[in-house]
């Protein structure tokens, strides 16, 4: 018995990385879907497999906000320096503003709300372990930037709150103006970048 214990579970674990990656690249390639029940078909996910690997679609819904959340994370990995911390950061922006417009996020979190078949629980669960972790880990890496000399001049929690929403208002603001379809580039994040800690750096409160 123990040995099949130790036969099958990488496969389960490798069936329930499938399972969530399927449903992150789904949220990409799919236009119509309104409802986690329709991302499973477009995915090629059925509820029972959910139920089997996951256990819930809560918990499907959270490794999915989790796995982009990670992905977006990776350049706020590495311990800044004052020389990289600019070039992390526009990293981290470029990815950020990548999977919005790549309307991951988007579709995920328009899927929640106009599904009203689920639990309020499964919104929350999606912000804990998407767009919170991300908050967290960049307060984590503001912290690391101060501790190595950068010159910041507010507290790392706050900074990270601002920062997002800074990011936020762009993306929301290029929805409303239709101007962009695509990423924005390089130049275009750098420039997003230069203007909030320009304010920053000025200990403007409302940067």
């Amino acid at each position: 018995m123990a040995t099949d214990n130790i036969t099958t579970a990488p496969e389960h674990v490798s069936r329930r990385n499938e399972i969530v990656q399927n449903v992150a690249d789904a949220l990409r390639d799919s236009h119509g879907a309104t409802s986690i029940g329709a991302l499973l078909a477009s995915a090629s996910v059925s509820r029972e497999e959910v139920e089997r690997e996951l256990g819930s679609n809560e918990a499907l819904i959270s490794a999915v906000a989790e796995t982009i959340a990670q992905r977006l994370m990776v350049p706020l990995t590495e311990p800044p320096t004052e020389a990289s911390f600019i070039r992390q950061l526009v990293e981290f922006s470029r990815r950020a503003t990548h999977e919005y417009s790549g309307l991951r996020v988007k579709r995920l979190y328009r899927i929640l709300v106009a599904d009203t078949t689920h639990e309020p629980a499964i919104k929350g669960a999606v912000y804990r372990h998407g767009p919170e972790l991300v908050r967290r880990e960049l307060a984590r890496f503001f912290a690391s930037a101060q501790s190595a000399g950068v010159r910041l001049g507010v507290d790392s929690s706050l900074l990270a709150t601002y920062f997002m929403a800074f990011l936020r208002s762009y993306w929301d603001l290029s929805d409303m103006s239709g101007a962009t379809t695509g990423a924005p580039s390089d130049h275009e994040i750098g420039k997003l970048v230069e203007v909030f800690f320009s304010g920053v750096q000025a200990e403007t409160k409302d940067a």
